[in-house]
């Protein structure tokens, strides 16, 4: 075993002993909650033969399927048993921060290889999804996967790796649908090779079509949309068209809540055909939306041009229960709270500092290393729907990458001019 790969098994290790050990100190309340009932209800009624539904033998379109299906899998094998899920996307954790490091290998000098794939195993951010019914772990992992055979293809020109990262890219967004349209981002840089191949955007962009037209056409057959689920970015749409009309975030989420309840909007009980309940509410959500904004287009540009600090820096604060203001805890003589969102924020902005500047130091080989730099750029479209940094997590490997090579470029200036003084 060389010394690169004896590394890869060490950050491997340490990441999975890391996730183990949060699910062995933290374990997750056995009442799940918010997006994870889907999940579990779906995976289970997959694996138990009662097809893809919310209530039993009722087809649903509420969810993609890729998650779900994991979720099935691992139920089939263990039983309902939400631990075995965890412990399998602990797994998955550990396997991301492999990658990274493998591939940060191919792009950057070892060292920060080395750093992007141990602020991967070590970012707690990571290990608290890890430990959730949620999509996140699969769809950073699938995500990061479809990187290697674009780089391939930008590098060398090699098309099997590319039609890989084609197929694995819609795995992704069977998982996460947010990814839809990250072939389109992608089409146009395939072209920035020389010499100049325009097979390969078709090619990219046939297969990509082809993983997701079986469930499209599923889709369409029992409810009448071509969607790849009924939930997309209506809600967004509904509550940023209301922030244009002067109405808070948090009483258009009060509104969005009290529409979904409406008893129209629930999950069917019997199997229906050409409709989807949640569907209809995501078409009235996304029309009213997109209404207010086309009548305040400068308000809604504002808006969303504010979003975009607050989208990547951030402290994820809700997911270890301290999302309470910082003026709360001061007034309360709190301060361990406020030190750790303080921490978290610097953290997330030295992050981007270092990302950027990594970029710049390799800006004289943007044609090859786009394939890492489009991750973070695509996902920041979410701040034209709804400001969740949850939206963010699988981007966030690409952006320790290049953070990573960012400090090793400030190491290498630092440690000349030491010499030089």
């Amino acid at each position: 075993m060389t010394p690169r790969q004896r590394h890869g098994l060490l950050v491997f290790s340490v990441a999975l002993a890391l996730r183990g050990a949060s699910l062995a100190l933290f374990p997750a309340s056995p009442v799940l909650d918010g997006d994870q009932v889907d999940y579990d209800r779906i995976g289970w009624h997959l694996a138990t033969g009662r097809g893809f539904a919310w209530n039993p033998g009722v087809e649903t379109s509420i969810r993609a399927p890729g998650y779900p299906v994991l979720v099935a899998g691992v139920y089939k094998a263990a039983g309902r048993n939400p631990g075995a899920v965890r412990a399998v996307q602990a797994v998955l954790g550990a396997a991301t921060a492999w990658l990274l490091y493998a591939v940060a290998l191919s792009m950057f000098d070892p060292r920060a290889a080395a750093g992007a794939a141990w602020l991967c195993a070590l970012y707690p951010v990571f290990i608290h999804y890890d430990g959730r019914i949620l999509a996140e772990s699969l769809t950073t992992f699938l995500t990061l996967l479809c990187v290697p055979g674009l780089y391939a293809f930008a590098r060398e020109g090699a098309r099997a790796p590319l039609a890989a990262s084609s197929l694995l890219l819609g795995l992704a967004t069977l998982t996460r649908p947010g990814t839809l349209l990250m072939p389109l981002a992608a089409a146009p840089l395939l072209l920035l090779r020389r010499p100049l191949d325009w097979r390969a955007p078709v090619l990219y962009l046939g297969l990509f079509a082809a993983v997701l037209l079986p469930w499209q056409v599923r889709n369409h057959r029992l409810f009448g949309h071509w969607t790849l689920c009924s939930r997309g970015p209506g809600f967004g749409l509904f509550v940023t068209g209301l922030q244009t009309q002067g109405v808070p975030y948090a009483e258009g989420f009060r509104r969005y809540v009290a529409m979904s309840q409406e008893p129209r909007y629930q999950e069917p009980t019997e199997p229906v055909r050409g409709s989807h309940p949640y569907m209809e509410l995501e078409q009235r959500m996304q029309a009213e939306g997109k209404a207010a904004i086309k009548a305040h287009p400068l308000r809604y540009a504002g808006i969303v041009l504010g979003r975009l600090p607050r989208f990547w820096v951030t402290s994820h604060s809700s997911l270890f229960g301290v999302e309470r203001s910082l003026r709360e805890y001061r007034a309360e003589g709190r301060w361990g709270p406020v030190a750790f969102r303080l921490a978290l924020l610097a953290f997330h902005a030295g992050l981007w500092a270092l990302a950027l500047f990594g970029a710049w130091e390799h800006r004289a080989r943007w044609r090859e290393l786009w394939p890492l730099a489009l991750l973070p750029a695509y996902f920041t479209i979410h701040i034209a729907f709804d400001n969740v940094p949850r939206y963010h997590v699988p981007a966030l490997s690409a952006v320790f990458a290049f953070a990573a090579a960012g400090a090793v470029g400030l190491w290498d200036r630092l440690r000349a001019r030491l010499r030089e003084s």
